[in-house]
């Protein structure tokens, strides 16, 4: 007993000082913990020796009491039968449970601090406009006036805040400590029927009487707590426009002199009277000459006309004229008379235009323009029509030959003529073409004559009777200007004439009766020649009796 009691008391002994070890070493501490939660079979540790089976085998731990050095309490485990081993057959592999699931915590929602938000959509008294418009502070009488509206997007500590403005030591305001306390009040907005709980932030900083006209920086600074004792602070800054500068503006330094641009002048916009000019015509060609500078005049200024073709003439006495001043930017109008030939082609002409003239100490200063202007020549085109007959019959057809010339002084194209008409049914539209200036060319047209009544726009009308027919002459110039040419003829549309048989019943009885006779007529020959045949061959049977 002694010896049981000595061998425990080692045991314990030993197991103080490993006590420290296994505290060293959090991994196998786990696992003894994991392994004491929940009691599991010991397995037996295959050998290469074989194993006694007689003699048991000590158990892995002993319930000792805690030590002061480790709070953990280790609870011992079952000791379990020794069994015996075959050390040539190979142990089954030991198997742990999977640790059971843990439930997730729920998460909470992030919370979010307090803050104070400009109420960027509505308009209070002393503003202008809203902040999403551009608000900016409004100055007069010597003061500036600042309106700062903030909601706050939670609780506030006693719903008040602290606010001060800082001029930013700027010289255009009053060095003044700017410093109140606002309150969460119900405001009426001036551009909505709902009042609005926020802090109503407003103050007048005076102007300095040596204030210069200007943009100025300005801001307001907010401090406050949330209801949970965390501190608010905010930083808005404003800009200040100042125009009411009593100071007169410093003036500018003078700096060397630089050179600068000489002004142009150009013609802005031309007119010309009547807007289709004519070869043979008169027009007017009126000009606006422009500055090109709005910081230079010019003085002195010559104008010269160049037609620049021989067959447009300039009605003036003089090809040159003056202009005394032209302020810096402004305009000023003049207006020439010309004049061409009858011969001259149709086509667009470029008239110049020169100009000589003074600016400041630069003189002699040259510029010039044109102007371009469309000349047109009289289309003179002649259509020579044919005597068309005094009257029609509905169903025939009348060939029409057209003859064209151009008698003018230019081509043109496109040409073609068209007929219409109540009773006219065109069967082609006679197109010629181009014509050059001195030609002349035919065309055909078929008119198939038709009922009056039928024609489009005469369908309530008469059927025949007189009518009038129109002859269309159709042509462009070179620039795509249409123009038409008219004749007329006039013709009487009769009934067509036809010949339809008539049935006369004297003339048929006649027929018939004729027929009759002819059938009376076989009937009794044909009987007479039968008596004839029998009375031959009577004669021979009454011969040969005789006989």
């Amino acid at each position: 007993m002694k010896q049981i009691f000595s061998f425990l008391l080692a045991l314990v002994l030993l197991a103080c000082l490993a006590l420290p070890a296994l505290a060293a070493e959090p991994s196998q501490s786990e696992t003894m913990e994991t392994v004491s939660s929940e009691p599991t079979e010991t397995t037996t540790v295959p050998s290469t020796e074989p194993t006694e089976p007689n003699q048991p085998e000590q158990p892995t731990e002993q319930p000792v009491a805690p030590a002061p050095t480790e709070p953990q309490t280790i609870e011992p485990t079952t000791p379990t039968e020794p069994q015996a081993t075959d050390p040539t057959a190979p142990t089954e592999p030991q198997t742990t449970e999977p640790p059971a699931p843990t439930e997730p915590k729920p998460t909470e929602p992030p919370q979010f601090p307090t803050q104070l938000e400009i109420d960027t959509e509505h308009i209070y008294p002393g503003m202008d406009g809203a902040y999403e418009n551009g608000y900016a502070p409004s100055t007069g009488d010597g003061y500036v006036h600042v309106v700062l509206p903030l909601l706050a997007t939670g609780n506030i500590y006693q719903n008040e805040i602290k606010a001060s403005i800082n001029p930013g030591g700027s010289p255009a305001f009053v060095p003044t400590n700017y410093e109140k306390r606002f309150y969460l009040e119900e405001h009426q907005p001036i551009n909505d029927t709902q009042s609005v709980e926020l802090f109503l932030i407003e103050f007048d900083v005076a102007l300095s009487s040596s204030r210069v006209n200007g943009v100025y920086p300005l801001s307001i600074q907010v401090s406050g707590f949330d209801e949970n004792a965390q501190p608010i602070t905010g930083n808005y800054p404003f800009f200040v426009t100042i125009t009411d500068s009593p100071m007169p503006e410093p003036p500018k330094p003078q700096g060397p002199e630089w050179p600068t641009p000489d002004p142009v002048i150009y013609i802005a916009s031309s007119k010309v009277e009547p807007e289709q000019v004519m070869a043979g015509e008169d027009f007017t060609l009126t000009v606006t000459l422009q500055n090109s500078l709005t910081s230079k005049s010019v003085s002195n200024m010559m104008v010269r006309v160049d037609p620049g073709n021989l067959q447009i003439s300039l009605l003036e006495d003089s090809h040159t004229f003056q202009v005394k001043k032209l302020g810096a930017g402004e305009q000023t109008e003049l207006s020439f008379r010309f004049h061409s030939d009858q011969s001259i082609p149709a086509g667009k002409y470029n008239l110049g235009f020169q100009f000589t003239y003074d600016s400041g100490k630069v003189m002699k200063i040259n510029s010039s323009d044109t102007v371009t202007v469309k000349i047109q020549q009289p289309a003179n085109m002649e259509l020579v029509v044919p005597r068309f007959a005094s009257s029609v019959t509905v169903g025939e057809t009348i060939p029409l030959s057209l003859q064209v010339m151009n008698m003018g002084r230019d081509r043109m194209n496109n040409v073609r003529c068209t007929v219409s008409g109540f009773g006219f049914a065109p069967a082609n539209t006679g197109y010629i073409g181009t014509m050059e200036a001195g030609t002349s060319a035919t065309t055909k047209i078929d008119l198939y004559i038709v009922a009056l009544n039928t024609s489009a726009g005469n369908e309530n009308g008469e059927q025949y009777g007189d009518t009038t027919g129109t002859i269309t002459l159709t042509f462009e110039d070179d620039s795509g200007e249409e123009f038409q040419q008219t004749a007329e003829f006039t013709t009487t549309v009769k009934r067509a004439i036809a010949q339809i048989p008539q049935n006369n019943n004297d003339q048929e009885k006649q027929e018939k009766a004729n027929q009759v006779w002819w059938y009376v007529i076989v009937i009794l020959g044909g009987v007479i020649l039968a008596a004839v045949i029998g009375m031959l061959i009577y004669r021979r049977q009454w011969n040969k009796n005789d006989i």
